[in-house]
Protein backbone atom coordinates (compact mmCIF):
# COMPACT_ATOMS: atom_id res chain seq x y z
CA UNK A 1 0.00 0.00 0.00
CA UNK A 2 1.25 3.43 -0.46
CA UNK A 3 1.69 3.96 3.13
CA UNK A 4 4.32 0.84 3.56
CA UNK A 5 2.01 -1.24 4.80
CA UNK A 6 0.29 -4.77 3.49
CA UNK A 7 -3.48 -5.57 2.97
CA UNK A 8 -4.23 -8.92 1.47
CA UNK A 9 -6.19 -8.25 -1.49
CA UNK A 10 -6.60 -9.21 -5.27
CA UNK A 11 -3.87 -7.57 -7.20
CA UNK A 12 -4.99 -8.50 -10.90
CA UNK A 13 -1.58 -7.10 -12.41
CA UNK A 14 0.77 -8.69 -10.10
CA UNK A 15 2.73 -11.33 -11.58
CA UNK A 16 1.55 -14.87 -11.90
CA UNK A 17 3.44 -18.20 -12.74
CA UNK A 18 0.71 -19.20 -15.00
CA UNK A 19 3.04 -22.77 -16.32
CA UNK A 20 1.26 -25.88 -16.45
CA UNK A 21 3.50 -28.66 -16.50
CA UNK A 22 2.21 -32.33 -16.79
CA UNK A 23 3.72 -35.69 -16.95
CA UNK A 24 1.57 -39.07 -17.69
CA UNK A 25 3.35 -42.13 -16.39
CA UNK A 26 2.26 -44.92 -18.09
CA UNK A 27 3.07 -48.72 -17.47
CA UNK A 28 4.33 -51.19 -19.98
CA UNK A 29 0.72 -51.90 -21.36
CA UNK A 30 0.29 -48.24 -21.55
CA UNK A 31 -2.21 -47.72 -18.59
CA UNK A 32 -1.88 -44.65 -16.73
CA UNK A 33 -0.20 -45.32 -13.72
CA UNK A 34 0.24 -41.42 -12.19
CA UNK A 35 -0.60 -38.02 -14.04
CA UNK A 36 1.45 -35.27 -12.70
CA UNK A 37 0.65 -31.90 -12.89
CA UNK A 38 1.29 -28.80 -11.14
CA UNK A 39 -0.03 -25.62 -10.43
CA UNK A 40 1.47 -22.07 -8.86
CA UNK A 41 -1.65 -20.69 -6.68
CA UNK A 42 -2.83 -21.69 -3.26
CA UNK A 43 -5.18 -24.06 -2.19
CA UNK A 44 -6.62 -21.44 0.22
CA UNK A 45 -9.91 -20.48 -1.70
CA UNK A 46 -12.50 -22.31 0.67
CA UNK A 47 -14.45 -19.77 2.97
CA UNK A 48 -15.19 -20.77 6.88
CA UNK A 49 -14.24 -24.33 8.41
CA UNK A 50 -15.26 -26.54 5.98
CA UNK A 51 -12.87 -29.24 4.88
CA UNK A 52 -11.96 -29.91 1.51
CA UNK A 53 -9.62 -31.31 -1.25
CA UNK A 54 -9.61 -27.53 -2.28
CA UNK A 55 -9.56 -27.21 -6.15
CA UNK A 56 -7.06 -29.29 -7.17
CA UNK A 57 -9.00 -31.98 -5.48
CA UNK A 58 -12.14 -31.08 -7.69
CA UNK A 59 -9.44 -30.94 -10.32
CA UNK A 60 -7.85 -35.01 -9.83
CA UNK A 61 -11.42 -35.85 -9.42
CA UNK A 62 -12.76 -34.93 -13.00
CA UNK A 63 -8.99 -36.51 -14.41
CA UNK A 64 -9.44 -39.20 -12.65
CA UNK A 65 -12.52 -40.01 -14.32
CA UNK A 66 -10.93 -39.27 -17.83
CA UNK A 67 -8.30 -41.72 -17.25
CA UNK A 68 -10.56 -43.94 -16.07
CA UNK A 69 -7.80 -44.50 -12.90
CA UNK A 70 -7.17 -42.84 -9.48
CA UNK A 71 -3.64 -41.69 -10.57
CA UNK A 72 -3.61 -37.52 -10.56
CA UNK A 73 -1.38 -36.29 -8.09
CA UNK A 74 -1.24 -32.42 -7.66
CA UNK A 75 1.93 -30.81 -7.22
CA UNK A 76 2.52 -27.28 -5.44
CA UNK A 77 4.03 -25.09 -7.81
CA UNK A 78 5.84 -21.47 -6.56
CA UNK A 79 2.30 -20.32 -4.94
CA UNK A 80 3.55 -17.82 -2.36
CA UNK A 81 1.76 -15.35 -3.81
CA UNK A 82 -1.11 -16.62 -6.00
CA UNK A 83 -4.97 -17.31 -5.28
CA UNK A 84 -7.63 -18.77 -7.50
CA UNK A 85 -8.74 -16.12 -10.01
CA UNK A 86 -12.36 -17.01 -9.52
CA UNK A 87 -11.98 -15.46 -5.96
CA UNK A 88 -11.04 -11.97 -7.11
CA UNK A 89 -13.64 -11.26 -9.41
CA UNK A 90 -15.34 -8.66 -7.01
CA UNK A 91 -12.75 -5.94 -7.40
CA UNK A 92 -9.61 -5.31 -5.73
CA UNK A 93 -10.81 -4.11 -2.16
CA UNK A 94 -11.52 -7.60 -1.18
CA UNK A 95 -11.63 -11.33 -1.68
CA UNK A 96 -14.47 -12.57 -2.95
CA UNK A 97 -15.76 -15.45 -0.02
CA UNK A 98 -14.64 -18.98 -2.03
CA UNK A 99 -17.68 -21.59 -2.07
CA UNK A 100 -18.03 -24.79 -2.95
CA UNK A 101 -19.44 -23.92 -6.27
CA UNK A 102 -16.37 -21.70 -7.25
CA UNK A 103 -14.11 -24.54 -6.02
CA UNK A 104 -15.73 -26.83 -8.35
CA UNK A 105 -15.17 -23.78 -11.03
CA UNK A 106 -11.54 -23.11 -10.50
CA UNK A 107 -10.76 -27.11 -10.36
CA UNK A 108 -12.99 -27.78 -13.84
CA UNK A 109 -10.48 -24.87 -15.49
CA UNK A 110 -7.37 -27.06 -14.32
CA UNK A 111 -8.91 -29.94 -15.81
CA UNK A 112 -9.79 -28.74 -18.80
CA UNK A 113 -6.15 -27.28 -19.43
CA UNK A 114 -4.90 -30.90 -18.44
CA UNK A 115 -7.22 -32.59 -20.69
CA UNK A 116 -6.15 -29.97 -23.66
CA UNK A 117 -2.42 -31.26 -23.20
CA UNK A 118 -3.51 -34.62 -23.08
CA UNK A 119 -5.79 -34.57 -26.14
CA UNK A 120 -2.95 -32.54 -28.28
CA UNK A 121 -0.36 -35.36 -27.24
CA UNK A 122 2.75 -35.61 -25.41
CA UNK A 123 6.23 -36.39 -26.06
CA UNK A 124 7.51 -39.68 -25.18
CA UNK A 125 9.93 -39.73 -22.41
CA UNK A 126 11.88 -43.06 -21.07
CA UNK A 127 12.38 -43.19 -17.67
CA UNK A 128 15.72 -42.64 -16.55
CA UNK A 129 15.54 -41.59 -12.38
CA UNK A 130 17.99 -39.20 -10.38
CA UNK A 131 17.63 -37.57 -7.20
CA UNK A 132 20.16 -34.79 -5.78
CA UNK A 133 19.73 -32.21 -2.65
CA UNK A 134 21.93 -29.15 -2.02
CA UNK A 135 22.05 -26.38 0.64
CA UNK A 136 21.42 -23.18 -0.45
CA UNK A 137 22.41 -20.03 1.78
CA UNK A 138 20.12 -17.36 1.74
CA UNK A 139 21.33 -13.94 3.23
CA UNK A 140 20.08 -12.00 6.10
CA UNK A 141 20.35 -8.75 6.66
CA UNK A 142 22.52 -7.68 9.99
CA UNK A 143 20.56 -8.51 13.13
CA UNK A 144 19.33 -5.27 15.41
CA UNK A 145 21.30 -4.34 18.09
CA UNK A 146 19.72 -6.13 21.76
CA UNK A 147 17.60 -3.27 22.86
CA UNK A 148 15.70 -3.31 19.81
CA UNK A 149 14.58 -6.67 20.64
CA UNK A 150 14.31 -5.23 24.26
CA UNK A 151 11.74 -2.77 23.40
CA UNK A 152 9.44 -5.30 21.77
CA UNK A 153 9.89 -7.94 25.50
CA UNK A 154 8.75 -4.46 26.83
CA UNK A 155 5.90 -3.36 25.43
CA UNK A 156 2.25 -4.31 26.14
CA UNK A 157 1.78 -7.84 25.92
CA UNK A 158 -1.39 -8.20 23.42
CA UNK A 159 -4.29 -10.07 25.23
CA UNK A 160 -4.30 -13.07 22.19
CA UNK A 161 -2.20 -15.58 22.61
CA UNK A 162 -1.56 -16.26 18.55
CA UNK A 163 -0.32 -12.42 18.54
CA UNK A 164 2.09 -13.10 21.55
CA UNK A 165 4.93 -15.12 18.86
CA UNK A 166 6.71 -12.35 18.20
CA UNK A 167 7.15 -11.22 21.59
CA UNK A 168 8.70 -14.75 22.73
CA UNK A 169 10.65 -14.56 19.15
CA UNK A 170 12.19 -11.29 20.64
CA UNK A 171 12.78 -13.04 23.36
CA UNK A 172 14.10 -15.68 22.09
CA UNK A 173 16.93 -13.74 20.33
CA UNK A 174 18.00 -11.85 23.47
CA UNK A 175 19.00 -14.87 25.21
CA UNK A 176 20.87 -15.70 22.44
CA UNK A 177 22.31 -13.15 22.52
CA UNK A 178 23.25 -13.12 26.43
CA UNK A 179 25.15 -16.14 25.88
CA UNK A 180 26.82 -15.25 23.82
CA UNK A 181 25.67 -16.64 20.34
CA UNK A 182 26.90 -15.29 17.07
CA UNK A 183 23.08 -14.50 15.17
CA UNK A 184 22.78 -15.89 11.91
CA UNK A 185 24.21 -14.12 9.00
CA UNK A 186 22.14 -16.50 6.16
CA UNK A 187 19.26 -19.14 6.74
CA UNK A 188 20.15 -22.60 5.13
CA UNK A 189 17.28 -23.96 2.87
CA UNK A 190 17.33 -27.45 0.94
CA UNK A 191 17.04 -27.33 -2.87
CA UNK A 192 15.67 -30.77 -4.05
CA UNK A 193 16.23 -32.13 -7.74
CA UNK A 194 14.55 -34.63 -9.26
CA UNK A 195 15.30 -36.21 -12.70
CA UNK A 196 12.52 -38.43 -14.89
CA UNK A 197 13.80 -38.34 -17.89
CA UNK A 198 15.68 -36.15 -20.64
CA UNK A 199 14.53 -33.12 -20.44
CA UNK A 200 11.87 -33.52 -17.50
CA UNK A 201 12.39 -33.02 -14.35
CA UNK A 202 11.33 -31.40 -10.75
CA UNK A 203 13.05 -28.22 -8.48
CA UNK A 204 11.79 -27.90 -5.43
CA UNK A 205 12.69 -24.93 -2.61
CA UNK A 206 12.33 -25.27 1.20
CA UNK A 207 9.79 -22.78 1.43
CA UNK A 208 6.59 -20.69 0.38
CA UNK A 209 8.55 -19.36 -2.99
CA UNK A 210 6.83 -16.58 -5.14
CA UNK A 211 5.79 -16.83 -8.86
CA UNK A 212 8.73 -15.30 -10.25
CA UNK A 213 10.91 -17.91 -8.83
CA UNK A 214 9.22 -20.01 -11.35
CA UNK A 215 10.43 -18.22 -14.05
CA UNK A 216 13.59 -17.58 -12.91
CA UNK A 217 14.17 -22.12 -12.90
CA UNK A 218 12.06 -22.47 -16.16
CA UNK A 219 14.78 -19.84 -17.98
CA UNK A 220 17.53 -22.00 -16.03
CA UNK A 221 17.08 -25.04 -17.89
CA UNK A 222 15.65 -23.64 -21.21
CA UNK A 223 14.00 -26.54 -22.58
CA UNK A 224 12.15 -29.61 -21.61
CA UNK A 225 9.60 -29.41 -18.83
CA UNK A 226 10.50 -28.33 -15.08
CA UNK A 227 8.29 -28.48 -12.55
CA UNK A 228 9.22 -25.91 -9.94
CA UNK A 229 8.00 -26.65 -6.58
CA UNK A 230 7.86 -24.75 -2.99
CA UNK A 231 7.09 -26.71 0.06
CA UNK A 232 10.02 -29.00 -0.65
CA UNK A 233 11.44 -30.71 2.59
CA UNK A 234 9.77 -28.74 4.48
CA UNK A 235 9.10 -24.90 4.91
CA UNK A 236 11.70 -22.70 5.93
CA UNK A 237 10.80 -19.46 5.54
CA UNK A 238 8.79 -17.27 2.61
CA UNK A 239 11.27 -17.26 -0.13
CA UNK A 240 10.76 -13.87 -1.73
CA UNK A 241 13.21 -12.36 -4.61
CA UNK A 242 15.49 -9.42 -4.15
CA UNK A 243 13.31 -7.08 -5.83
CA UNK A 244 10.50 -7.57 -3.42
CA UNK A 245 12.40 -6.92 -0.18
CA UNK A 246 11.88 -3.18 -0.44
CA UNK A 247 8.51 -3.42 -1.38
CA UNK A 248 7.74 -5.02 2.02
CA UNK A 249 4.61 -7.13 2.49
CA UNK A 250 3.87 -10.05 4.47
CA UNK A 251 6.23 -12.20 2.23
CA UNK A 252 9.29 -9.85 3.25
CA UNK A 253 8.46 -9.37 6.86
CA UNK A 254 7.37 -12.82 8.13
CA UNK A 255 10.82 -13.47 8.88
CA UNK A 256 10.36 -13.31 12.85
CA UNK A 257 7.91 -16.31 12.83
CA UNK A 258 10.51 -18.60 11.66
CA UNK A 259 12.81 -17.54 14.13
CA UNK A 260 15.09 -15.23 12.21
CA UNK A 261 16.39 -12.66 14.00
CA UNK A 262 16.69 -10.59 10.88
CA UNK A 263 14.77 -10.06 7.04
CA UNK A 264 16.58 -11.72 3.89
CA UNK A 265 18.97 -9.69 2.59
CA UNK A 266 18.86 -9.10 -1.72
CA UNK A 267 21.14 -11.39 -3.23
CA UNK A 268 18.92 -14.92 -3.18
CA UNK A 269 19.11 -15.32 -6.69
CA UNK A 270 23.19 -15.96 -6.84
CA UNK A 271 22.06 -18.78 -4.01
CA UNK A 272 19.42 -20.39 -6.41
CA UNK A 273 21.42 -20.55 -9.65
CA UNK A 274 24.28 -22.18 -7.75
CA UNK A 275 22.21 -24.72 -6.50
CA UNK A 276 20.46 -25.04 -10.11
CA UNK A 277 24.00 -25.32 -11.51
CA UNK A 278 25.19 -28.02 -8.59
CA UNK A 279 21.75 -29.90 -9.43
CA UNK A 280 22.36 -30.33 -13.31
CA UNK A 281 26.05 -31.28 -12.34
CA UNK A 282 24.96 -33.96 -9.86
CA UNK A 283 22.63 -35.01 -13.22
CA UNK A 284 19.39 -33.32 -12.70
CA UNK A 285 19.31 -31.63 -16.50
Amino acid sequence: MPGGGMENRPNPDGYVYDRLPICLLKDDRGRPVCLLFSISTHPSMITGWEISAEYCGAATRALDKRLGAVCSMFLQGVAGDSKPSVIGRGGVDRWQPGTWDLMEEAGGMVAREVNGALNAGLKRVEPDLRTASVEMKWPLEPAPPKSYFEQIVAGPRPESKSKDVRYMWAAKVIERIERGDTLPASVTLTAHGVRLGDGLRIFGMEGEAVGQWGKFVEDFYSGGVTFPLGYTDGTGLYLPTSKMLPEGGYEVVSYWEYGLPSSLAPGMEREVLRALTELRDQGIA
